[in-house]
């Protein structure tokens, strides 16, 4: 795969995964023996653990929109910066849905290999979020 290929790879993962909210499509970019450099607490490995991480975030979060601000690959890493939008309407980090519309940001870097994704790491501004988040804000 070129790194024009890679880059595709993550943007058509955001659209359709991310974007459309489609798990099913899920095992078409990434690999079964996954690696999340970035774990939350209970994500278990590999793609299941992916899978729960995505439908948990799912939950939290309705009409969720990632807005990719950059991509840049080289060879077989793609970093993607993003700015994500959506409405807190589920349990989030021990927070009762709050109805609120939030805005954060974030960059993730991925490793592709044979075109999908084989490992992960992953920044976001969740002190933003978690601020959003705040009954009295």
């Amino acid at each position: 795969m070129t790194t024009e290929d890679n880059r595709r790879v993550i943007q058509n993962f955001f659209e359709q995964v991310l974007n459309r909210r489609n798990l099913s499509v899920l095992s078409d970019f990434v690999s079964k023996d996954y690696v999340e450099h970035s774990p939350t607490p209970d994500q278990d490995p590999g793609l299941e653990g992916v899978r729960h991480h995505i439908e948990t975030f799912f939950t939290a979060f309705s009409n969720t929109r990632y807005e990719l601000e950059d991509t840049i690959a080289e060879g077989s890493r793609v970093v993607a910066r993003w700015t994500l939008t959506g409405r807190h309407t589920g349990a989030f980090i021990g927070v009762a849905p709050t109805g609120k519309d939030i805005k954060t940001s974030g960059i993730d870097i991925y490793y592709l290999e044979t075109g999908k994704i084989k490992e992960h790491w992953h920044e976001i501004d969740m002190l933003s979020l978690i601020a959003q988040l705040n009954p009295g804000r």
